[in-house]
């Protein structure tokens, strides 16, 4: 009969395997989420303008689409970090034709969007669950409609937004910036009559609380009062140059990107300026196949330059990395299987070093198919699942659902999720990685719903931990789920 003793040593590799095989989940999970997913609000047209990550974790998305009593609102869609639904807004009433174009979450939670209403430049504020705290309305006297494109927030606390105002009776249309505090009250207001038939797509804050707007081939930039600084011009010849976006790399570096169209042919177009005006390097960035193509959208993160926009307006949503020097270091095509036309207006980062997306969709035959909004979670080169045309227009319907905490790693603190379609009694409780309970949160009785809870772990040493969700239904105690999550300090 042969003996095996497991000495001392032996201990410390059986540990080590251990905690090797409990890091290695975690490590997955830092990897990013991937996902592409259409939404409607009700019957369809509906056109997604920007997305970005709250601070939840999820995901907000601003555009505009129809319903039943309205014929143009503003419609704002509340996804988790799955693409799940939590909550949707339709705003609007039958006469106003309220769209929004873009959005960002403030220190409140709440969000500043703008856009237009009743063909007036428009900026709202929303709580946190898309319910209107306040919105104002801008237009210059005699003129006949102007909407809002887009804002930026201002080194001394204000709302700098850019957009287009219209003289129909005269033809013609300009630049139109609003300078706003932070409740929408007007400082001031401006268009620019030098700059003809141009609309100002994108503004940005500087340093010297200075702010640069493009519109077509020019970059403008304008003091805290609005007056002119410098205009240029970045394109000459045949052909056009149409700059849609904006991104700054303090302390002096501004990328702008749009498309530009020589011998019919449109492509990706990006250009890097310093703030005195000096031009680094203006690039077009061409696919291989020679498909007419647009940049909508532009984003920096880590050194380099993401772009989207269309792609012919075929089946395909285009994604452009760009390196600070002018390399083009990938162009790829995220697919949508089914779809006849798809194409993006905006990308932002997120969390996970991967990227939200949003534009609008469509399946079946032209041109009776309606328009929904596409939804994109890619990671960090432009993947995501191929699209199919499976609506995802509802709330997740699993009866019970314990969703990953995020951030992971986290310190000190991360949020925990779970979703309940039925009432039960519930119990969310914290383990230590030798299993010991560290803290149980007896809930009891909880009604249909999304649920968010702060896990704090100041008090806690550096390690993996464990949390696990029960319910009691009919009397009965079910586990819904454990997860893994790793605080690091």
């Amino acid at each position: 009969m042969s003996l095996f003793i497991i000495t001392n040593e032996m201990k410390k590799i059986i540990k080590i395997i251990f905690v090797l095989g409990l890091l290695m989940p975690v490590s997955v999970q830092a990897q990013s989420v991937t996902w592409q997913k259409y939404y409607n609000y009700e019957s369809g047209h509906d056109y997604a303008q920007d997305a970005i990550q709250t601070f939840d974790g999820g995901y907000l998305t601003v555009g505009y689409g129809r319903s039943s009593s309205v014929f143009i609102g503003a419609f704002l869609l509340k996804l988790d970090y799955l693409g799940n639904v939590q909550w949707k807004k339709f705003l609007g009433i039958p006469s106003e034709n309220r769209m929004a174009y873009k959005v960002s979450q403030i220190s409140d939670s709440g969000y500043i969007i703008v856009g237009e209403s009743f063909n007036t430049f428009l900026i709202f504020k929303t709580n946190e669950k898309g319910e209107v705290i306040w919105d104002k309305r801008y237009s210059i006297d005699n003129s006949d409609a102007s909407r809002g494109y887009s804002f930026a927030m201002t080194a001394d606390n204000y709302i700098i937004s850019c957009g287009i105002v219209y003289f129909y009776s005269i033809l013609e249309a300009y630049p139109f910036i609003v300078k706003t505090d932070m409740s929408g009250n007007l400082k001031w207001k401006k268009y620019f009559k030098d700059m003809t038939n141009i609309t100002s797509f994108d503004i940005i804050a500087i340093e010297n609380n200075e702010y640069i707007f493009c519109g077509s081939q020019y970059l403008r930039k304008i003091d805290s009062s609005g007056n002119v600084i410098s205009t240029n011009s970045y394109w000459s010849g045949s052909g056009f140059l149409s700059l849609r976006g904006l991104e700054y790399e303090k302390p002096n570096i501004i990328y702008c990107g749009g498309i530009s169209e020589l011998n019919g042919i449109g492509a990706f177009h990006l250009l890097k300026v310093n703030t005195n005006d000096s031009l680094y390097w203006s690039n077009r960035i061409e696919n291989s196949e020679n498909i007419y193509a647009s940049g909508r959208s532009i984003c920096l993160q880590k050194e380099s330059i993401y772009m989207t926009g269309t792609y012919n307006l075929k089946g395909v949503v285009p994604f452009v990395k760009v390196s600070t020097e002018g390399e083009t270091q990938l162009y790829n095509l995220i697919p949508e299987s089914q779809a006849v036309e798809s194409y993006a207006i905006s990308i932002n980062p997120a969390e996970d070093n991967g990227f939200i997306i949003c534009g609008s969709t469509r399946f079946g035959i032209k041109p009776f198919p309606s328009y929904k909004y596409l939804i994109i979670k890619s990671d960090s080169n432009g993947y995501a699942p191929e699209l199919v045309n499976v609506k995802n227009n509802t709330v997740n319907t699993e009866l019970y659902v314990l969703y990953q905490n995020y951030p992971n790693p986290f310190n000190p603190v991360t949020t925990i999720e779970y979703h309940l379609q039925k009432q039960a009694f519930v119990t969310l409780t914290f383990f230590d990685v030798s299993g010991k309970r560290i803290n149980e949160f007896a809930n009891g009785l909880q009604y249909s719903g999304n649920y968010s809870f702060k896990f704090d772990g100041t008090n806690l040493p550096s390690g993996i931990y464990f949390y696990q969700l029960k319910i009691i239904e009919d009397g009965i105690s079910k586990t819904i789920g454990i997860k893994k999550m790793f605080l690091i300090k």
